[in-house]
């Protein structure tokens, strides 16, 4: 089934790459419904953005720590030099900050006291952080020439003593150091952003909102009226991919009287800066495509070699294991999965769940609980389910949150049941089902066989509330 979707994904990715024009735009969002609807490309399409999710999450978590290591500098510079504080320094008139305005303590503060993080401009290398804003400020403060003793004049009321200098220097030191941890920080988001498949993707989806936006009605009050068009300004060109003359594109697109040279230079411009930023998404959806299914590979592989190779081997062995039979047959999926190069762990506890196994290695979080049943077991097979979906819904949120689960049966002897072929969707997960068939021989020819028992997805989902 997965060969099935690569194929799929690949032919409709060709196509669209191979359009030109105002046909390339008309087709991505063929492409994106696409992708959004095939409930298999539609999962790891979360995935993709809950990992951009957490990179801008980390990204504001930090900078908003090293504003507030620069905020606590800042009272330190005042308290050196207080008579350069210039944090009750009114705002000019007419609203416009002139450069001198920019770089007072007054502006630090409203920086600071700011309380939401700018909108990320996906495809430029500029930082508009308010940690790199409030440097520029303390910066500027705390080297100021002018205030400064020189060793070649007396001093000045302006100019510092020595003795504030020395001090006020401990902080340049702090600030240097602030000014490295952001630096650092800076160039590795931006190395992160730009091939973050998840940031690209949310910025296609805005793109091609804003291109034919839905439409809101406006409001009968003056002041909300001018509050949602200045709103839908600031969408224009906050979010998303820096991408020049959306409205050209647009009118590109839906309007005929647009004049040829306009229309080429937008559309043309626009789908050549478009393509590359598909085409990772889409290599990053056939990667995880790949990954799935080199993952199922790796069960499925396991699950013939047991039943077609050492099927009298591993029944013995569960035969002798006596109370211990799942324990036996789950190290035996363990010793299979670390000879194809995973590196599995055995009943760990996470987060206070214990999975029977886990590769903590493994990007996307490999998760593994194992059965063995030698009797009538519907319920309890239904019931491991349930267990298998409670342990990995809570792991989400954490450093161990799952994105492949695989239920792993061993019959051993008893009636055989018929699990769901295709892949059960979680919250925010997938689950494969297997059974490994290791009964004797006996219960499975033409004198022991009998009617196989069905365990439907409805049977095995947790009832909706």
């Amino acid at each position: 089934m997965l060969e099935d979707l690569v194929e799929l994904l690949d032919r409709q990715w060709k196509f669209l790459h191979a359009q030109e024009g105002t046909a390339f735009y008309r087709q991505l969002r063929r492409f994106v419904r696409f992708v959004q609807e095939d409930p298999r490309l539609a999962a790891l399409l979360r995935d993709i953005q809950r990992d951009a999710s957490e990179l801008t999450h980390r990204h504001f978590q930090h900078d908003q720590s090293l504003t507030q290591s620069l905020v606590a500098l800042k009272g330190e510079f005042v308290k050196q030099a207080p008579d350069e504080d210039d944090s009750s320094t009114p705002p000019p008139a007419d609203g416009w900050l002139t450069l001198a305005h920019e770089l007072t303590l007054a502006r630090f503060d409203a920086i600071a006291n700011y309380p939401h993080a700018r909108p990320i401009k996906i495809d430029t290398l500029s930082d508009d952080t308010k940690s790199r804003k409030l440097l520029e400020i303390l910066a500027a403060k705390i080297n100021n020439p002018e205030r400064r003793p020189s060793l070649f004049s007396h001093p000045t009321s302006t100019t510092r003593t020595k003795i504030q200098q020395s001090k006020i220097d401990e902080l340049q030191l702090q600030l240097i150091n602030l000014q490295q941890q952001q630096e650092y920080a800076h160039r590795k988001f931006v190395d992160e952003k730009l091939t973050s498949s998840g940031l690209l993707l949310n910025g296609v989806l805005q793109l091609l909102h804003d291109l034919n936006p839905e439409p809101t009605p406006l409001s009968a009050d003056e002041e909300e009226r001018d509050a949602q068009m200045h709103a839908q300004v600031n969408q224009w060109f906050n979010e998303g991919l820096e991408m020049p003359g959306k409205r050209k594109i647009t009118e590109a697109l839906y309007n005929d009287h647009t004049s040829s040279k306009d229309k080429n230079d937008a559309i043309e411009h626009s789908v050549q800066a478009l393509k590359p930023y598909i085409e990772r998404i889409y290599e990053d959806l056939r990667l995880r495509v790949g990954t799935r299914r080199s993952l199922l590979g790796l069960i499925n592989r396991f699950q013939h070699r047991c039943q077609w190779h050492d099927r009298v081997r591993l029944f013995n062995l569960a035969k002798g294991a006596k109370r211990k039979v799942e324990e036996t047959l789950t190290a035996e999926l363990a010793l299979w999965l670390f000879d194809q190069g995973l590196s599995p762990v055995s009943k760990p506890m996470m987060a206070g769940l214990q999975p029977d196994l886990t590769d903590p290695s493994f990007k996307f979080n490999l998760y593994i609980e194992a059965k063995q049943y030698n009797a009538p077991a519907k319920d309890y097979l239904v019931h491991g389910f349930h267990q298998l979906w409670d342990t990995v819904s809570g792991l989400k949120g954490t450093p161990y949150e799952v994105k492949e689960a695989f239920y792993v049966v061993f019959r051993c002897g008893g009636p055989r049941y018929v699990l769901p072929d295709q892949a059960l969707p979680g919250e925010g997960w997938t689950a494969h089902l297997r059974i490994i068939d290791i009964a004797p021989a006996k219960e499975r020819g033409s004198q022991g066989a009998k009617k196989p028992i069905v365990i439907s997805m409805d049977e095995l989902m947790p009832a909706r509330p």
